[in-house]
């Protein structure tokens, strides 16, 4: 059985790397100037992939953060 410290532990983590992604998902959107807003949802990410997919200069950019 997972104790309580190593649950809240879990539960952090697991919040922390939504976060970071929700972060680099902004940063890219800033990056391409595009019509997503902030709150870019997981069913924009496809949409996202390709337009990252397509741009060289994009890809570069994100390298770097």
């Amino acid at each position: 059985m997972v104790d309580e410290a190593r649950k809240k532990r879990l539960v952090f983590l697991i919040l922390k790397i939504d976060n970071d992604l929700h972060k680099k998902t902004r940063q890219v959107c800033m990056l391409m100037n595009s019509s997503f807003d902030l709150s870019t949802s997981v069913k924009d990410i496809p949409t996202l992939r390709g337009m990252y997919n397509n741009n060289k200069e994009l890809q570069e950019k994100v390298e770097e953060l």
